[in-house]
């Protein structure tokens, strides 16, 4: 009759231990997100990239057809080298010179454009995450949210992991 005893007041003192620190996990108000599972789950981060995608290939389509262009204009001015005066030669470096020129502005341009408006819009994607995660975490008691990112946190218990309710309440 002791052994039992001893065992059920044992096995009722491991329950109320776990009850316990579940009870502690929820109340201690503290979770975490993988940051990055939320820039690739999130829809609008998604359809960015897609956007962005787009814009690419028509600045890269652009940036060919000028280049193009510049390259027949080289052939142009190989072809006619012969017949020309040296005052024609000069005038043909010239544009050759201005043109090549005008190609790298144009696409470093581009380029830099492309780049900024990444960014740009990046940063409003984070804003809306962030805005989200805050307004998540006021919905469900939090006192903390942590956000972690290739391994910023050494170790966390995977129930506090909230990334997936982020992202189910992001992508709505």
């Amino acid at each position: 009759m002791n052994k039992i005893t001893i065992l059920l007041t044992g096995t009722l003192l491991i329950a109320l231990v776990a009850a316990g620190m579940l009870l502690y996990n929820q109340r201690s108000g503290i979770a975490y997100v993988d940051t990055m599972k939320l820039m690739e789950g999130a829809r609008d981060m998604q359809v960015l990239r897609e956007q962005m995608k787009a814009e690419a290939a028509k600045v890269s389509a652009n940036v060919d057809t000028l280049t193009v262009e510049f390259d027949q204009l080289l052939k142009k001015h190989e072809r006619e080298l012969g017949s020309m005066t040296a005052r024609e030669k000069e005038l043909s470096v010239e544009l050759l010179n201005a043109k090549r020129k005008s190609l790298v502005t144009y696409q470093q341009a581009v380029q830099n454009q492309l780049m900024q408006k990444e960014q740009v819009e990046t940063e409003n994607v984070l804003k809306r995450i962030n805005a989200v995660i805050e307004d998540y975490g006021k919905a469900k008691g939090y006192k903390m949210i942590l956000a972690t990112a290739n391994g910023n946190i050494a170790y966390a218990e995977q129930d506090i992991d909230i990334t997936e309710q982020i992202l189910e309440a992001l992508n709505r």
